[in-house]
């Protein structure tokens, strides 16, 4: 990026503006790589690609650097793409990476005198890291060949908001404000509105500028029409980081471990679902079960697991009732509560009122409205959870 200081008042007006600001030979790195790299010099002769892929691989910007820089030597030439940080310092050679990376600008450096920009800094830099364990661990249990490149993929998925707290400290702290004054803001909303573009789209047009290799690309392509299931691992591992930011008790985490469990195909079946609401039935003593049972076809073998739940765990089911949510006036009493939990007319009394409804539209206005007054369990009011902070 050049030297142009950019302040609040004065960002590029559109993406290619943006761009154009940046180069990958300006990158700043960690000063903690800097001075590994410092040490390992001398010793040039003894060091291999392995040892020097540890030191490097753990800072997004010396990684995106290097594989920039491999890129651009690369460019015209045929044969496959160098992926990772390992293939890129053996197609390098170790020699000539110490003397292409000699003069190293370091961050902490730039950020000396802007204590709240290198604390933003931090940050975006801990979920990155924290985003790309999350990414390489997904990748693994899934068995992914391409799990290097994922990690990757992760790590340097907020480069550009690493970098503009960088090179553009006075922007990136009014984005952090209106998101601390606003938390509903999204981070895409807020960058439009004080950068003219989103951080994403800058990001893709500079990976796709700097030659970077185009799996590393496909995989961190937020706007891909077509998600893949490494695409997926990404997402799913940056999700996951930043919600889990400041601990586990955020509100979205339990759909993102949703999420995860069906990317490790992990997530409970409906057996154990079921298994799990008779088994707290049992131990709460709420032995009579009134079982009401949409009538959509996604809910027909959902029925079926809760009333063999119902057995297996030696409960009795006293009644099983359909129901239907219908614009028809002549079937409103298929979703009527009161009519549908009532005892007239000879209908056994009941301790829990177990609802199937994957729809949940019905469902989720069940508690309370029952004829007698019994908590309700299934898809409505004590529901079972694959994982919950509580």
């Amino acid at each position: 990026m050049t030297s142009q200081t950019l302040t609040h008042q004065s960002p590029p007006r559109n993406l290619a503006a943006w761009a154009d600001l940046f180069d990958h030979r300006q990158l700043p790195v960690l000063a903690h790589t800097a001075q590994a790299l410092d040490e390992l010099r001398p010793v040039e002769d003894s060091v291999d690609a392995h040892l020097l892929s540890s030191t490097v691989a753990q800072d997004p910007l010396m990684t995106l650097k290097l594989l920039a820089h491999v890129a651009h030597l690369r460019r015209g030439r045929e044969g496959s793409e160098v992926e990772t940080v390992t293939e890129a310092l053996v197609m390098l050679g170790i020699p000539p990476f110490f003397r292409a990376f000699a003069q190293l600008q370091c961050v902490e450096d730039l950020l000396a005198e802007q204590p709240e920009a290198l604390a933003g800094f931090s940050d975006v830099l801990r979920r990155c890291n924290r985003a790309a364990r999350f990414a390489i661990g997904f990748a693994v249990h899934r068995m992914d060949h391409d799990a290097p490149v994922i990690h990757e993929a992760a790590l340097l998925h907020d480069f550009t908001e690493l970098l503009l707290w960088v090179r553009a400290p006075a922007l990136a702290t009014e984005i952090a404000r209106r998101q601390k004054l606003d938390p509903q803001l999204r981070s895409a909303a807020a960058q439009m509105s004080v950068l003219n573009v989103e951080l994403a789209d800058v990001q893709h047009h500079l990976m796709l500028a700097w030659r970077l290799p185009s799996l590393l690309v496909q995989i961190t392509d937020d706007h891909a029409q077509r998600p893949t299931t490494q695409l997926r691992n990404v997402q799913l591992a940056i999700r996951l980081a930043r919600h889990t930011a400041r601990g586990w008790d955020n509100a979205a985490i339990p759909d993102d471990i949703s999420d995860v469990a069906n990317l490790l195909h992990l997530g409970p079946s409906e057996r154990m679902r079921a298994d799990a609401i008779a088994q707290t039935l049992v131990a709460r003593n709420w032995r009579n079960v009134l079982l009401l049972v949409s009538q959509a076809d996604a809910d027909r073998e959902r029925g079926a697991a809760a009333a063999a739940a119902i057995q297996r765990y030696g409960l009795k089911l006293v009644a099983r009732k359909p129901f239907k949510l219908s614009a028809d006036p002549r079937e409103r009493d298929l979703a009527n509560p009161a009519l549908l939990t009532g005892t007239a007319g000879g209908g056994a009394a009941y301790d829990v009122v177990w609802v199937v409804d994957a729809v949940g539209e019905f469902a989720v206005n069940l508690p309370y409205r029952t004829a007698l007054p019994r908590p309700v369990v299934g898809d409505g009011g004590l529901v079972a959870l694959a994982w919950s902070p509580k």
